[in-house]
């Protein structure tokens, strides 16, 4: 179950709305609000039998038969930086990997 509905979701949620009563002014002040939100991150793990990664070589998390690890999927086959290649039915699921950490500037230019 998803904590959180995707900017695109919302979007397209408002989007179907207007239809319903929602004037143009209404809708353009909350399109403004809601274009400015981040993407979310699914958090959710993807089964592979459902879809594998789009981006060749992106490294995603991955859920195996004995742990996690982060790999990629290239060429038919799942790697890691430790392994060359996981075996057919090894990789059960993935998951995008959150963006890096990035400190926020305080008023006075100091890194918090």
């Amino acid at each position: 179950m998803k904590d959180c509905i995707s900017r695109e979701d919302t979007l397209t949620a408002f989007a179907d709305y207007v239809g319903g009563g929602m004037s143009m002014n209404d809708f353009d002040a909350l399109w403004d609000i809601v274009a400015k939100m981040p993407s979310v991150t699914p958090t959710e793990w993807i089964p592979v039998s459902e879809r594998l990664p789009e981006n060749r070589n992106q490294e995603v998390l991955i859920s195996l038969e004995w742990g996690i690890d982060i790999g990629r999927y290239s060429d038919g086959e799942w790697h890691s930086e430790w392994i060359n290649h996981y075996d057919d039915g090894n990789v059960l699921a993935w998951m995008p990997l959150p963006k890096p950490y990035e400190p926020q500037e305080s008023e006075d230019g100091e890194a918090e």
